[in-house]
């Protein structure tokens, strides 16, 4: 089966038509016109038909087909969503699936600093959580200025210089 790809998780009902407030974890629903969606239901992929979709930076507002009332949303508070990864999916240089980046170990040179196990979205820009050695969490800007190479095949992100350098 196809690759799912996780874009948001839903926090809250609106109100009693069946609208939610769902936390964005990407910004693939800047060129999707939502139509369809799945969600985990009790370990399968169930599709969603999206009637409704407003965003407005990170949040979400969405109304699925069928889901009138708030009984009827309230299950899927806490969910995440999902759409399928197209298998001729084409990005921009420089542009990175979360998915891709998870498990990147992150090195200046040949010191290890920590591997990636987390993408915050932010407005101005992501910030990378890394566990180190210690299973400390570093937070990195995920910057160019401290950025020089990221390459997921290789599942690696080599940095311009030394995280101690960085946050002097």
């Amino acid at each position: 089966m196809s690759d799912f790809f996780l874009f948001a998780e839903i926090k809250s009902v609106i109100d009693n038509n069946g609208y939610v407030l769902a936390k964005s974890f990407s910004d693939v629903t800047k060129s999707i016109g939502l139509f369809s969606v799945f969600i985990d239901l009790f370990g399968d992929k169930r599709k969603l038909i999206v009637e409704s979709f407003e965003q407005n930076n990170v949040n979400l507002i969405l109304k699925f087909k069928n889901f009138d009332s708030e009984e009827d949303v309230r299950i899927l508070c806490g969910k995440k969503l999902f759409i399928l990864r197209p298998k001729d999916e084409k990005l921009n240089q420089n542009e990175y699936l979360i998915k891709d980046l998870l498990g990147c170990k992150v090195k200046f040179e040949d010191k290890f600093f920590g591997k990636l196990i987390d993408v915050i979205q932010l407005e101005s820009n992501d910030v990378y959580v890394l566990l180190n050695q210690n299973e400390d969490e570093i937070l990195l800007p995920a910057i160019k200025d401290f950025i020089r190479l990221i390459d997921v095949s290789k599942k690696e992100i080599i940095l311009t210089k030394s995280i101690e350098d960085i946050f002097e």
